[in-house]
């Protein structure tokens, strides 16, 4: 993917790859980090590139006896759900709340939701 300054990108750039609607990217211009997001853009294919091994062993996450809420937006590309799947699956005190209709940025998008999220598991955990 390449694209120059000031170049739209929308649905067929960086809010493909991440999830992001063209309103939603539309929203991102619009914040005063745009021109530090554009500028890191060119490390977007490197990021999601699967680690390598010996930089992450899933099996080590097997020692986290914390609770641990995951939240996984539906809309998320396929990669970040697996891997959440996988972490969760993985850590004995670990579990899952699936944001309908969010993307990547939920947290920017839906912030009532990832609270409500977050305070009820808190309250559960209390």
């Amino acid at each position: 993917m390449s694209a120059e300054v000031g170049q739209p990108i929308g649905s067929h750039g960086i809010g493909t790859i991440v999830g992001l609607s063209d309103a939603e990217i539309d929203h991102l211009r619009g914040q005063p980090n745009w021109p530090n997001r554009l500028a890191l853009a060119h490390t977007v294919p490197r990021e999601l590139r699967p680690a390598p091994r010996e930089l992450f062993d899933l099996a080590d996450a097997a020692s986290i006896d914390l609770p641990t809420l995951m939240l996984v937006a539906s809309d998320h590309p396929e990669l970040f759900q697996t891997c959440a799947q996988d972490l969760v699956e993985t850590m004995p005190d670990a579990r899952t709340v699936v944001l309908d209709g969010q993307g990547h940025a939920a947290e920017m998008f839906a912030p009532a939701t990832i609270a409500e999220q977050v305070l009820a598991f808190l309250h559960d955990e209390a």
